[in-house]
């Protein structure tokens, strides 16, 4: 299966599971998961490749289902997940 349908694949699971997810240029913040109010987002950089935002969202739905407590931003570094 080609990453771009893998990508809107993993984008209609979140969007099922009632996240918001928004694609904008980020500039140097990475994407990823986060909760504003009772509201959860996977926000997407514009400048990554449909690879590197197939990694991100399937990271926050990892975290989401409780497979990974750590999240991997788009330089590849891992962070602890809130």
């Amino acid at each position: 299966m080609a990453i771009v349908q893998q990508l809107e694949e993993a984008i209609e699971l979140a969007k099922a599971q009632g996240i918001l997810v928004r694609t904008e240029c980020l500039d140097e913040t990475p994407g990823g998961l986060c909760r504003v109010g009772d509201k959860q987002y996977i926000y997407l950089d514009l400048a990554d490749s449909p690879a590197e935002q197939l990694q991100i969202v399937s990271a926050a739905l990892a975290s989401l289902n409780g497979q990974s407590d750590q999240r991997t931003d788009r330089t590849g570094s891992n962070r602890q997940a809130a």
